[in-house]
This record gives structure tokens, sequence and C-alpha cells, in this order.
């Protein structure tokens, strides 16, 4: 409802009052609705907890349903946004085609937070002659590596055959091939930065990743008593 304007709401009914309503409707719908941008950062807004506001920032984005451009529009519009930072993060990422939620995670607690080299996202890439097109997550094109992530809970069986066929298009174009999961890139990031790192090296990194915390085992020496590994611990 437009600001200063007094309505006693049905039952199962919530009223909000926002000020300059004409501005923020979509002005060809009926009844009156908010417009994406909008409604997208009131639900983040409301959340507690940080994880919905990804999840409904980067899925109005992936429906395509807005844009970052919009998006941050809107935010800066608002003087007040209990996830501000989180929200101007998510964007940014988006920008440098970030996808997913797990696209996301893999981006801070795995590739920056370990000092990898930064990848191509979700860029298109034609196979020879043939005009096939495909778009890997992830293609670290100096070292000849991709990395797939993977956040569905299953895998119907045309999309493991797709898997599959993506993964086999890599390597027979002369790439290392790495899939993960929600399970590897939640419980284990420093395992599956490890992993990545040696990935990079065989193919031409000089760089060194580095440990995310004073217990991570990334680019640390492994103790000749121990045989750590990069995903001991």
């Amino acid at each position: 409802m437009p600001h200063g304007r007094k309505v006693r709401p049905p039952p199962g009914t919530v009223v909000r009052s926002r000020c300059q309503l004409e501005t923020l409707v979509q002005p060809a719908l009926r009844p009156p609705r908010l417009r994406v941008d909008e409604a997208v950062l009131d639900v983040a807004d409301a959340a507690r907890r940080p994880e919905p506001v990804v999840d409904v920032v980067l899925a109005a984005l992936q429906r395509r349903v807005t844009t970052p451009t919009r998006l941050a529009a809107a935010l800066e519009r608002r003087a007040r946004h209990r996830w501000r930072a989180l929200v101007h993060d998510l964007l940014a990422d988006a920008d440098s085609g970030v996808h997913s939620v797990l696209e996301r995670r893999y981006l801070t607690r795995v590739e920056r937070a370990h000092g990898l080299p930064p990848a191509e996202r979700n860029r298109p890439r034609r196979e020879g002659d043939r005009g096939r097109t495909w778009y890997p997550d992830l293609r670290y094109v100096p070292f000849r590596s991709v990395v797939e992530l993977d956040g569905r809970r299953y895998h119907p069986l045309a999309t493991e055959f797709r898997d599959r066929a993506r993964d086999n298009r890599s390597v027979l174009a002369g790439e290392a091939a790495l899939r993960y999961g929600w399970r590897e890139v939640a419980a284990d990031p420093c395992g599956v930065a490890g992993e990545v790192a040696q990935v990079l090296a065989g193919n031409g990194w000089t760089g060194r990743p580095h440990p995310c915390s004073p217990t991570c085992p990334v680019g640390r020496p492994a103790g000749p008593a121990t045989g750590a590994s990069f995903r001991d611990g």
C-alpha cells in the first residue's frame, strides 16, 4: 500500500506500506504487483541467514527475470538493506559469470581462499567445424583444465549422459576434467583446492596455492612421517 494509507488487513494477509509505490510496481499488470527487482530485494531483506539471500538473488539471475545492473540500481535506491554488502558481492560475482550457489561457494572458498588463478566461467565453447557448443562451468584456459560443478541432488539418466559427454569432450580436446558436487565443495574445499592446484601445476601453472586457515593443508609440504595429503584434516 502507499505510505500513509491505513488499511485493516483481511485474515491471512500481510500489508506493507511503501514510499513512492507507483514507481515500484509493474505498470501494465493487474492486480498491481512489485517489479521483480523490488520483490527479490524484499525477500532477501527478510532473510535471517545469508544462505536464502544467495538462493533468491542467484535464482532470479539464473532464470533471467532480472539482471545484475537492474538489481544493483534497485539496491542503490534503498536507504537500508540488511544484506547490502552480500547482495553487492553476489551481483559482482554474477557479472563475472557465476550462475549458481555452488559456483559462488567454489569461487570464494576454493579458488580465492587458496590463491588459485581465476577461471573463465560459463563461456561458450565450440567443438571444431561441427558447430556444437557447450558451456564449461570453469575453464582454466592457459592450463588446459576444466572444472564442472554439479549442484543437483540426483542425476536423471539423460543428465548423466550429458555430463559424461561434456567431460569426454574436454578430455578429447586435450584438457584435464574434474567434477565436483556440493559434498566436496561444502565439506572439503581445501581438498578440492589441493586437487585442482595439482592438476594446474601439472599443466604449466607456476604459482603456488596458499592455506586458507592455520589448519588448512593446501600449499604446505607433507611431513615424511605423517604422509599427509591435501585431503587430510
